[in-house]
């Protein structure tokens, strides 16, 4: 049996989340934990599920996905 691994989607499109959750669902062993509109939404979602994955658009309203990313990595011991 294969791991599951879960990921969060973030884009401030709504297609664009239907359609990376469509693809990613159609996987089979990738499970969305969380999808967000903005950055904050985001960092929240990490924080509440800790996932393997984010899939973030860089141009997310408030605080934009390359920020959130950065937040996330900070949050994680990263650089």
């Amino acid at each position: 049996m294969q791991e599951r691994i879960k990921v969060i989607i973030a884009s401030e499109k709504a297609e664009q989340r239907k359609m990376l959750k469509d693809a990613f669902l159609a996987e089979g062993n990738i499970d969305i934990c969380a999808i967000a509109e903005t950055g904050q939404e985001l960092i929240d979602g990490y924080r509440r599920y800790r996932p393997q994955a984010v899939v973030a658009n860089f141009g997310l309203p408030g605080l934009d996905g390359l920020a959130a990313i950065r937040a996330i990595r900070k949050m994680t011991g990263g650089e």
